[in-house]
């Protein structure tokens, strides 16, 4: 029966055996239902739970106590004539607590520290006195404890938070699991045949083929570099003229996770306006789910919609915390999945849409370990896993959605939530919200997606409810290339020629590789002041103070207190805890201020409590971006800022004499004193340059952000601010300066 709880706990044992703590979570995760369900009368589950625990009643019935793992299985001798309510109470305690063991100590190996430590004390609620569990507990905390130390040499246990502020989201192997016999050979007749009828239907001048690519890997060795890994590609059968369409797909597998937003349920594009003529198409059923056109209506009715109409699921995944965006919207095409695999009867894993998407999987092979020690990390993990959207809530959507998780576990298990996932993370692609800069819509196209990345792609796309290639003209080839054509000897005109691969991109291919990855980084709001929507920097999420931190901080020195504070919004994968920790000294030790307190406080008048902080003392900080560069790898940094009379000379004097940056000063004229003036406009080093204008700061201002909200301006002149647009501004030095004069 698929309602038996020990069923579940035999094969969580053997999963974890496997190395595979994540799948192990997972089952012991559905026992726990059952035992639950078991004990609830009410509950959806219980006759068919109750019956499949009482199946096991005998005079040597399994009992309360037992090994590690293997409760369900510890004997304990029972009379013939023992109440039944006593030995399935029993019963029950062994099977919840095995359950609340294998739960912890396997999310605990997933690094889902949080989960295992909630786990851990909702076991010990249970049996107080448990070891193993008071073991995990131990082990959590020095997990985290080891994590924390490498993030920040400096940090203290007794500020942490262990029930709130632990870590939630590991990862786990990106399996091509033994037992997936849905996975298709790609490369076959029939496989190529098919996706080639597809493709007819969105690129009828385009064939998918099987081509040879160079492996990518860190090792050098002449070996490897010459190795390649086949994939498929696409290719063109005919001519492509510059500007020419290549490519139109539209896709089903979609997902959005704004909440009230007017965006079709079916596509994700945006709807017209309710004052437009064009005509907007709703559910019968439902009639709050509307779509743009009557394809689409038309479309999700007969592929995905029955499966979910009315079902309440309009709050899962949807507008969450920053951090969880992305993981909300993969949730949520996973739940698209799972209703295309409801209405239309098939397994999720036999869709068209996911069916023949590689999800760069590990391969096994004779080499591949499959054992408990494949789970410490033996095995390269690239799978991020958290118990909340791996486990927990594609169960919730089912359940929504009137499955039997349990029933039907051939087509709705673990392994197959993380398969999809696997694929999804590879080539799903998402629009971000132009408010906020949130993902806020995700596709998957398969199709789009077999066209392999090139940094010197021969086509240009667009994103919206359908994906589109273009063939790129002789005018947007990237600097690097192509040229030339090889075989005329002439430059490289634009189109794409028969036989020709079509090169896809993923990121803007017209900055260097470092500009790319600058571009990701964290410090990306340090660099260039406003977003590229013109909006502000903002952090995903303002950290909580440590516990007890007024009296720990109290008696560190400004630079101490400035140091903590950064950390709590500066990542040590961003800049190591030792670099921060020396900018920090060389920005406010006594060389650059000459108060020894960096800010202090003065007293005026004692009786009325009357103070003045100095701000005076020192000088404003530069990040130093060239530092070990030769002259001709050095950048030239161009920083800009709007002044109503302090900001300017404050930067004029950090910046003066600088080498590699140049400052420019916009101040409104004649509306600041003539000492501010003069203490901007009498400093003579050629890399300051003082502006006035004529208007008002506000108009300064403008003139500012206009300048860092022309892409072409900021990457080519490197802009960076130096007003409170500055996101670096607002943490330094203000934040410190505010901490330590609040204390």
């Amino acid at each position: 029966t698929p309602y038996d709880a020990r069923l579940y706990l035999d094969r969580a044992i053997s999963y974890e055996e496997l190395g595979f703590p994540d799948l192990a979570a997972g089952d012991a995760y559905k026992a726990l239902l059952l035992t639950d369900e078991a004990q609830d009368e009410s509950g959806e589950y219980h006759e068919p739970a109750l019956e499949a625990i009482s199946a096991y009643r005998s005079p040597h019935a399994y009992g309360s106590t037992g090994s590690r793992n293997g409760d369900h299985n510890a004997q304990q001798h029972y009379g013939e004539d023992v109440d039944y309510q006593i030995w399935l109470a029993d019963c029950i305690k062994a099977s919840t607590l095995t359950s609340f063991r294998l739960l912890s100590s396997n999310l605990l190996k997933c690094g889902c520290l949080k989960s295992a430590f909630d786990f851990c004390v909702r076991g010990l609620q249970l049996d107080p006195k448990d070891v193993f569990l008071e073991g995990q507990m131990a082990k959590i905390s020095k997990r985290n404890r080891q994590a924390q130390l490498e993030r920040d040499p400096s940090w203290v246990e007794s500020h942490f938070d262990l029930k709130n502020d632990l870590p939630d989201e590991g990862s786990v192997r990106r399996e091509l699991y033994p037992w997936n016999t849905h996975e298709p050979d790609r490369f076959s007749p029939a496989s190529l045949s098919f996706l080639n009828s597809e493709m007819a239907e969105i690129a009828p001048k385009c064939s998918v083929l099987a081509v040879d690519l160079p492996l990518l890997t860190e090792d050098s060795s002449a070996v490897l570099a010459a190795a390649t890994i086949k994939q498929l590609g696409i290719f063109a059968d005919q001519d492509f003229a510059p500007g020419e369409t290549v490519l139109r797909e539209s896709s089903i597998l979609t997902a959005n996770n704004r909440l009230n937003d007017p965006l079709c349920d079916a596509c994700s594009s945006e709807l017209p306006p309710i004052s437009s003529s064009q005509a907007l198409y709703a559910c019968s059923e439902c009639d709050d789910t509307v779509f743009c056109s009557l394809k689409c209506h038309d479309t999700a009715l007969s592929s995905y919609h029955p499966s979910i109409c009315g079902k309440d699921l309009d709050f899962i995944g949807r507008e969450t915390k920053p951090r969880d965006a992305a993981n909300a919207l993969y949730l949520l095409l996973l739940g698209r999945t799972m209703a295309l695999a409801e209405t239309q009867g098939s397994h999720p894993l036999e869709l068209k849409e996911t069916k023949y998407i590689w999800g760069d999987f590990i391969h096994p092979d004779s080499t591949y370990l499959h054992s408990s020690f494949a789970s410490d990390f033996s095995i390269a993990r690239h799978l991020p896993f958290s118990f909340t959207y791996n486990v927990l809530s594609p169960l919730h959507i089912l359940e929504k959605m009137d499955v039997d998780i349990f029933a039907d576990l051939e087509k709705y298990d673990t392994w197959i939530f993380n398969t999809l996932y696997a694929k999804f993370r590879g080539t799903a692609s998402a629009r971000l919200n132009t408010r906020d800069g949130k993902p806020e819509v995700c596709a998957v196209h398969p199709m789009w997606c077999l066209a392999n990345h090139s940094c010197a792609p021969n086509v240009r796309w667009e994103w919206g409810g359908e994906v589109e290639f273009w063939a790129r003209g002789g005018d947007e080839v990237v600097k690097w290339g192509p040229h030339k054509d090889e075989a005329q000897g002439e430059r490289w005109r634009g189109g794409i020629k028969k036989g020709e691969e079509i090169l896809n991109h993923y990121c803007d291919v017209e900055l260097d590789v470092e500009k790319r990855r600058e571009w990701a980084a964290g410090a990306l709001g340090v660099l260039q002041g406003l977003a590229p929507d013109g909006g502000l920097f903002l952090p995903e999420e303002i950290p909580s103070l440590p516990a007890e931190w007024s009296d720990v901080w109290k008696d560190w020195s400004f630079e101490e207190l400035a140091f903590h504070i950064f950390s709590l919004y500066v990542s040590s994968s961003e800049i190591p805890s030792e670099d921060l920790r020396d900018i920090v000294h060389r920005s406010y030790s006594s060389s650059v201020f000459r108060a020894p307190e960096t800010t202090p406080l003065v007293t005026l008048d004692e009786e009325k409590q009357l103070h003045l902080l100095e701000l005076f003392h020192g000088e404003y900080f530069l990040v130093r971006r060239n530092k070990g560069k030769s002259e001709a790898g050095r950048e030239h940094l161009t920083v800009v800022g709007a002044t109503s009379g302090d900001t300017g000379s404050a930067a004029i004097y950090g910046l003066r004499g600088k080498a590699d940056v140049s400052v420019i000063i916009l101040h409104p004229e004649n509306r600041i004193s003539p000492i501010q003036e003069a203490q901007m406009t009498s400093v003579l080093d050629e890399n300051v340059h003082n502006l006035a204008v004529d208007g008002t700061f506000d108009d300064c201002q403008d003139f500012v952000k206009a300048l860092f909200g022309d892409d072409d301006i900021k990457r080519t002149h490197q802009l960076a601010a130096i007003n409170s647009i500055n996101w670096a501004r607002k943490v330094s030095p203000e934040s410190a300066r505010e901490g330590f004069t609040a204390i």
